[in-house]
């Protein structure tokens, strides 16, 4: 036997949707991110230093600084930033 004013029942929750909480997002150029210069020298120093590991310590310092420049760049060109 239930008391008056009780119900067996728990209550609901009441729940916003998610389509009402956030709004569309559309596919849109982003404007690319502009970094600094040291930003962008320590990003080419982690990306040489992780193709020297790679090949070995006998291996040449420079072509992979080059290499990893030109791979930073065309990177920052495109707008990505993620590895």
């Amino acid at each position: 036997m239930e008391k008056a004013g009780t119900t067996s029942e728990t209550p609901k929750r009441k729940t916003a949707s998610k389509s009402a909480a956030e709004p569309k997002r559309t596919a849109r150029a982003r404007k690319p991110a502009a970094i600094s210069a040291e930003m962008r020298r320590k990003m080419i120093a982690d990306a040489a230093y992780f193709r020297a590991e790679k090949h070995g310590s006998a291996s040449d310092d420079v072509a992979h600084w080059l290499a990893a420049e030109a791979e930073i760049d065309a990177m920052l060109k495109k707008g990505g930033t993620s590895s």
